[in-house]
């Protein structure tokens, strides 16, 4: 699996109701209302923020590339998948039934990339000691990162068998190639560690990459051992918006219809919109009853099944016979692809 054969899996399952830069949002992790709404609308939770290291011009140049080939069409802006797309999506999809790779859950908050710096600074500080070397040049000069390992190293000068034992162990519990991956890119005093461009030609750089990310989820999903507790970040499973947190919160204290959360935080009506359905998706406590009546609901769903899949917030609309709004739809989807998922 390559670049092209990943974005034509996530503009495929796109279906066709969103622009090129909807895509490259989402892959990018953008936190905006839109994009967290999308990843859950087109199930798409695994990926998002799946390519934050990718710069967004390369992205978009890889789509237009794409575009120009007819790997993917273009509707009224929007982007759907020609015949050669939907072969390489096929080939996406394939690789990612194998991999419990989840970019939501450990990259969109950066708790894959602290654990990782922490550990590559940590192999490394312990390689140099040993070496009875006092200075070395850092991996990675992320204030975080580097104050979790000095904390480390203070209350547990001797951890070096602790952090061997739990790598060694690790490594022998995942497939080989994730292992090889991981560990060659660590640096020691005698050892420069190399990077996935020097380890696998382009075209497999990103089947790589995502393999190597795997192995950090893996180790966040299951946590640390005795002692090595310093060295991993604190997980954080909120999925929306710092905004779409402060009107959380203002939920939980107060009962406030839409008019009177707009008026506190002094934003548009549809910035609580966006709010709301974000957290209809994400916060198993969202008081959805408040905003959105049962019937209503009800009313939505059917008229959503007889488009068969057509999910456009106008053709639900037009297919409604009641008095029901665009807001009350989008919750009621956004519900939907959440049971769903």
């Amino acid at each position: 699996m390559n670049t092209v054969d990943f974005l034509s899996m996530i503009t495929g399952r796109m279906n066709g109701m969103r622009t090129a830069m909807g895509a490259v949002h989402l892959l990018r992790g953008k936190r905006s209302g839109q994009s967290i709404q999308d990843a859950s609308l087109f199930q798409l939770n695994r990926w998002y923020g799946s390519l934050k290291h990718i710069p967004e011009a390369d992205l978009q140049r890889i789509l237009e590339a794409m575009k120009n080939r007819g790997d993917l069409m273009e509707s009224d802006g929007c982007v759907f998948l020609g015949e050669t797309g939907r072969r390489r999506a096929e080939k996406a999809e394939r690789f990612f039934q194998d991999h419990p790779y989840h970019a939501q859950r450990w990259e969109w908050n950066g708790e894959a990339q602290q654990l990782w710096m922490r550990l590559s600074l940590a192999v490394q500080l312990y390689s140099w000691r040993a070496d009875q070397q006092q200075v070395f040049y850092p991996v990675y000069a992320d204030r975080e990162a580097r104050a979790s390992v000095r904390h480390y190293w203070k209350h547990h000068p001797d951890g070096r068998a602790t952090l061997y034992r739990f790598l060694y162990k690790f490594m022998n519990q995942i497939p080989q190639e994730e292992a090889d991956l991981f560990v060659f890119q660590l640096s020691g005093s005698r050892l420069q560690g190399r990077t996935l461009t020097q380890m696998r030609p382009k075209d497999e750089q990103l089947a790589s990459y995502f393999l190597f990310r795997t192995s950090l989820h893996r180790m966040l999903h299951d946590g640390p051992d005795e002692g090595m507790e310093a060295l991993f970040p604190p997980v954080n499973q909120k999925s929306w918006t710092e905004s779409a947190e402060k009107t959380r919160m203002l939920l939980q204290r107060k009962c406030l219809d839409m008019d009177q959360l707009a008026e506190i935080r002094q934003l548009k009506r549809s910035t609580i919109e966006d709010h709301l359905v974000e957290l209809a998706i994400s916060d198993p406590d969202f008081p959805i009853r408040a905003f959105l009546p049962e019937e209503k609901e009800t009313v939505i769903l059917r008229a959503k099944a007889l488009l068969r899949g057509e999910a456009k917030l106008k053709k639900v609309k037009e297919s409604v016979q009641e008095d029901v709004d665009y807001f009350q739809i989008r919750l009621t989807l956004a519900r939907q692809k959440k049971e769903e998922a």
